[in-house]
């Protein structure tokens, strides 16, 4: 599977309905100052994908790699999934909100963010 579609499609697995109650919510990296990353709340078996969108409309592949770090997809309390999409050939960039449950889009924002200097 391309690397552009499977951090959204990851990030949606976990954020069904009703998983936004303060169980779920961590105050700090993975959960606590020792960054353990041990929740006191089971997950839901990985058996399924509810949901995926693409974070890379015009991936740039070299020799059949792609050479890109990709922003995570945030979630909020309220089960929106807060993706990052990269829209153009060697930048442009926007942000999307899907609903957690289905994936749905909510809404997108045109972003002005500027990939800096590499190489």
């Amino acid at each position: 599977m391309p690397y552009h579609v499977v951090a959204a499609m990851l990030a949606a697995i976990f954020f069904l309905p009703g998983h936004a109650s303060a169980d779920y919510l961590w105050g700090d990296y993975a959960g606590n100052p020792q960054h353990t990353a041990i929740s006191s709340v089971a997950s839901q078996p990985l058996q399924t994908i509810r949901w995926q969108t693409p974070v890379d409309l015009m991936p740039q592949y070299t020799s059949g790699d792609l050479f890109i770090h990709y922003g995570s997809p945030v979630i909020t309390a309220a089960n929106t999934v807060i993706v990052p999409v990269k829209t153009g050939r060697t930048g442009s960039f926007q942000v999307e909100a899907h609903r957690g449950s289905d994936g749905t889009l909510l809404w997108t924002q045109t972003s002005g963010y500027i990939l800096p200097p590499h190489n």
